[in-house]
């Protein structure tokens, strides 16, 4: 009932943005989100909520994957996804090509904002760090668009500083390139970590996949105290 509802609520979202139900609706989401948060006991609780906030982010030289965050229609990836490009096309979780343009890129950080002003439902940022042994998921799109929504499962694997001092967090989790870009998750759905990397040894992924932390995603691309469009769940 609480996923239906909240499906409602993006289409009234995209459609209807300045009416009455908008209010209503964003009401129901900050009370009930964070309900579901609380009361789910596996990662196949929310993966319907988590797979509408995924897309395929595809440009002129190839594609990788992005997440919605906040209901302002903002998605995080990396710049490597999305290149010099000012506009990608963006694939959603039905399907339907929409274009989006990006707003913000860091270089080093290897992270980008795009905006689509399409107002979704997205997924928050976690407020605590994992632990070592958790287990995560990571989602995308790995290898082709067609493989857009793919869940993968493995654990925290470590903490790790990298080039020029930046941290990153370790995973077994599988993702191939086309993931990147994407989230990586807990099993709430809340968001961990941005793919960015991985170890690859005669063309395979040998499970040292490398995760940009949730704290410095607001930070490298200015949305730092942005309640507006980071709105976390309640209830973690």
């Amino acid at each position: 009932l609480i996923l239906n509802k909240i499906e409602s609520c993006n289409r009234i979202i995209m459609s209807d943005p300045n009416k009455l139900r908008l209010k209503e609706c964003e009401k129901y989401l900050k009370a009930k989100i964070g309900e579901l948060a609380n009361i789910s006991k596996s990662f196949s609780d929310n993966s319907d909520r988590v797979n509408s906030a995924i897309v395929t982010v595809r440009t002129s030289i190839g594609h990788g994957s992005g997440v919605f965050v906040g209901n302002k229609g903002y998605l995080v990836t990396n710049q490597h996804v999305v290149g010099d490009g000012k506009f990608v096309r963006i694939i959603l979780s039905t399907g339907r090509e929409i274009t989006g343009e990006v707003l913000r890129i860091d270089k080093a950080r290897d992270l980008a904002l795009i905006t689509t002003g399409e107002k979704r439902i997205g997924l928050p940022f976690s407020k605590r760090i994992p632990n070592v042994g958790e287990e995560v998921f990571a989602i995308g799109s790995p290898l082709s668009s067609e493989n857009s929504m793919t869940i993968s499962k493995g654990i925290v694997s470590a903490f790790r500083t990298i080039d020029r001092g930046f941290e990153v967090i370790q995973s077994d989790v599988m993702v191939q390139p086309g993931s990147s870009g994407g989230p990586l998750v807990d099993q709430n759905g809340n968001i961990l970590g941005i793919t960015v990397s991985g170890a690859v040894m005669g063309g395979r992924s040998v499970g040292l996949n490398y995760f940009i932390p949730f704290y410095d995603v607001p930070k490298y691309l200015g949305l730092a105290g942005r309640v507006d469009c980071i709105a976390e769940y309640e209830g973690e």
